[in-house]
């Protein structure tokens, strides 16, 4: 609903809001068990609350399911083009067993937006709908790795998504990691790149991509 398709929401630390704003009714009012609450009736006023409360949004698995037909849909509104709109989902779906790589269509669609010079980020996600002590959720979980300086209290999460719009970090289905992955100078050739890399199962294929955005 109003940023379109299905998009992430996280702030960095409790906020609240309804969405049922109706004409003559304040975008902000203050109660007396809550504090703050918003109420929201369109795309203009979520994204003045977001901008607000300091919170982060990102295009959940982009061009599938839900998501449809977006970001390609709001790549000129205000609130895409900003900053806090981190940028796309990442996840391997719809699965394609004849591909040696995962997730081509979050990194086709990344590409794209990228290629208008929007400086968007990918961050890795998963599907949650219902927990129970019997489910395995390592194995079906993609993982951000990102570099801080400590683990952020509950209430200074934004200190994570930070990280995340500098690109401080990569993205990793759990088989595959990387401990050290040195680089830094600016310009740098393949020759002078080293990694130590750890795996579950044997890599078929290892690719080195850089350019200068």
């Amino acid at each position: 609903m109003y940023l379109g398709g299905h998009w992430g929401l996280v702030f960095p630390h409790p906020v609240y809001w309804q969405e049922d704003r109706n004409l003559g009714q304040p975008f902000e009012k203050t109660d007396e068990r809550y504090g703050k609450v918003y109420r929201i009736n369109n795309a203009e006023d979520m994204w003045k609350m977001i901008k607000a409360e300091g919170g982060f949004a990102y295009q959940a698995h982009p061009r599938t399911k839900g998501s449809t037909g977006y970001p390609d849909k709001i790549l000129n509104t205000p609130y895409f083009r900003d900053s806090s709109y981190l940028g796309t989902g990442w996840k391997a779906m719809p699965s394609d067993l004849s591909s040696p790589r995962l997730g081509e269509r979050a990194f086709k669609t990344i590409d794209d937006v990228n290629n208008l010079g929007l400086h968007k980020r990918m961050i890795g996600e998963v599907d949650v709908f219902q927990i129970s002590s019997a489910d395995e959720l390592y194995g079906h979980m993609n993982i951000n790795y990102l570099r801080l300086s400590e683990l952020p209290s509950f209430d200074h999460y934004d200190r994570i998504f930070k990280s995340i719009e500098k690109g401080d970090g990569f993205i990793t289905t759990g088989e595959i990691l990387l401990p050290p992955l040195p680089c830094q100078r600016r310009e740098i050739t393949a020759s002078e790149v080293e990694s130590r890399i750890s795996s579950t199962f044997p890599l078929q294929i290892a690719e080195l991509v850089w350019g200068d955005a």
